[in-house]
């Protein structure tokens, strides 16, 4: 189990659990994004058209915020907001979930180009640089269309395409797209 070819993935799992610890509250900073993904994520966990939010759009300040969001980030959250309501910690928790996956998602982008005690210190530079901790801590779709990213990046780098991994491929891109 603790061979060198498990030994990495351990030694990322170990780095991913600080995660679930740092940057959660129970608070949530000012904003506008958050609420809007917060009420899509409701309406889809209860069933109700995504975006019938309530959201009253001021034309004249179209920079401001769409009418509505696309629907891949609150469809990550749904499950969480279905479960646990409007808990800003459990939607940190979930934030902190996506990041340890973003985690071992650039890992496998790193590795694919450099050797592994440097794929690994890349990816933990990254994940756990201030600016991604602090977007771990705010119900945001930046680190999940991040994480769709990576992946798909990881899976484009090959040198035949089955169809296994054009589907692949082609979530990836869709999920990317939607969530942010």
């Amino acid at each position: 189990l603790f061979s060198g070819k498990y030994l990495p993935y351990l030694v990322l799992l170990l780095f991913s659990i600080p995660l679930f610890f740092i940057g959660i509250h129970d608070v949530h900073s000012w904003g506008d994004d958050f609420s809007q993904y917060i009420k899509e994520a409701q309406n889809i966990a209860h069933g109700k058209p995504f975006y019938q939010s309530g959201y009253i759009y001021n034309i004249y300040n179209p920079e401001y915020a769409p009418p509505q969001y696309p629907p891949g980030y609150p469809l990550l959250l749904a499950p969480v907001v279905k479960i646990w309501g409007l808990s800003i910690r459990a939607m940190c928790y979930f934030n902190s979930f996506i990041a340890g996956c973003l985690l071992f998602a650039l890992f496998a982008y790193f590795r694919k180009y450099t050797g592994i005690v440097t794929a690994i210190c890349l990816s933990v530079l990254v994940t756990y640089n201030g600016f991604m901790i602090d977007l771990k801590s705010q119900v945001l779709s930046d680190v999940s269309c991040l994480l769709f990213v990576t992946l798909y990046l990881t899976f484009r780098n090959a040198e035949t395409y089955s169809w296994r991994r054009i589907t692949l491929l082609v979530l990836c891109a869709v999920m990317a797209i939607l969530t942010r």
